[in-house]
């Protein structure tokens, strides 16, 4: 279910902290001149009183921009791959998210669509060949149905088989990156900026270009399980991973366009393509993601573990028990600042 933010909630800070006097403020929020008209120059209620708000769970949100304010400053991050699923052999790891740090305009009063993107869901276990992971989801700001700002999600890791399984590529910026290429099956291709990712091949099968947004499939057979993870959501969606038995590739990250799905081999799944990302407004920085690490962890507002990709892990815990475990990429994050 969409959430809502609205602009009551800053009437109340504003009175709260004396700075508005004018209750007629509150009787029509969606319509900026309303506000506006018992402004004037000299008055603090004509201010944009500063605030933030964040974004961290995954889901779509309705967000109203505070009276008098023209501008606000955004920090976005894709969804994380999930990791391929592990056979005796590790699943390949997650592509992390994108970032994207800007500064848009605005009109007081409009509302905008907040798109926390999910992560794609890691692939299933196999004592054989296990299943590719799904991409991630795109994170976005849209102003109705235009996206002011993409940032874009990595892609999921290919299943293990006899050997390892290759990592998902990161999300990028202009471009997404390719994943890693299995010594069987080549590796899906990053999204681009006019045309989705190609699909990598393998002689179980190849990974299909990514359509779009949305990331494409992992190499798969559907009638053969276990099958893939399940892709991340947002404004755009992740590519399926693949299936296993012959070890699944990882699915394309979603974005702008969508990476494209790895191939699938015996011997291990390669790992999708990350999706490509959409700028607009003044952009600050920006930043693809590093490896299953999102992009701009060190922005001051990023939150631990938000937009990296999943990884697999077989060991033992200080408990003495053995654990063999493949992990889902994480949600994007949203921050709004004015």
């Amino acid at each position: 279910m969409k959430g809502i933010f609205t602009g009551v909630f800053y009437l109340v800070v504003c009175l709260g902290l004396g700075a508005c006097s004018k209750m007629e403020v509150a009787s029509d929020l969606s319509s900026s001149s309303r506000a506006d008209q018992f402004c004037d120059s000299d008055s603090q209620s004509c201010q944009c009183i500063p605030g933030k708000i964040i974004f961290n769970e995954a889901g779509s949100y309705d967000f109203q921009v505070p009276p008098n304010c023209q501008t606000i400053v955004v920090k976005v991050w894709g969804a994380g791959g999930g990791a391929g699923g592990i056979s005796t052999e590790l699943g390949g790891t997650g592509g992390g998210g994108a970032y994207i740090h800007s500064s848009l305009s605005v009109r007081p009063n409009e509302k905008l669509e907040i798109i926390v993107a999910s992560g794609g869901k890691a692939g299933v276990g196999d004592p054989t060949q296990a299943s590719g992971g799904g991409g991630g989801g795109a994170s976005a700001i849209a102003r109705g149905a235009i996206p002011l700002l993409i940032a874009a999600g990595g892609a999921g890791g290919g299943g293990g088989g006899t050997s390892a399984g290759s990592a998902g590529g990161p999300a990028g910026i202009s471009n997404g990156l390719d994943g890693q290429v299995a010594s069987d099956a080549t590796q899906g291709g990053g999204g681009l900026q006019d045309q989705g990712g190609s699909g990598g091949s393998g002689g179980g099968g190849s990974g299909s270009d990514g359509v779009d947004g949305n990331g494409g499939s992992g190499g798969t057979n559907l009638a053969q399980t276990p099958l893939g993870g399940d892709p991340g959501e947002g404004i755009s969606i992740g590519g399926p991973g693949g299936s296993g038995n012959i070890a699944g590739g990882g699915g394309g990250g979603a974005g702008y366009f969508g990476g494209g799905g790895g191939g699938r081999a015996l011997t291990g799944g390669a790992g999708g393509g990350g999706g490509s990302s959409l700028l607009s407004g003044e952009v600050i920085t920006s930043e693809t993601g590093q490896d299953r690490f999102a992009g701009g962890e060190d922005d001051e507002d990023y939150e631990e573990l938000s937009g990296r990709g999943g990884l697999s892990v077989i060991g033992t815990l200080p408990d003495g028990r053995d654990i063999s475990q493949s992990l889902d990429g994480t949600s994007g994050l949203i921050v709004i600042s004015w």
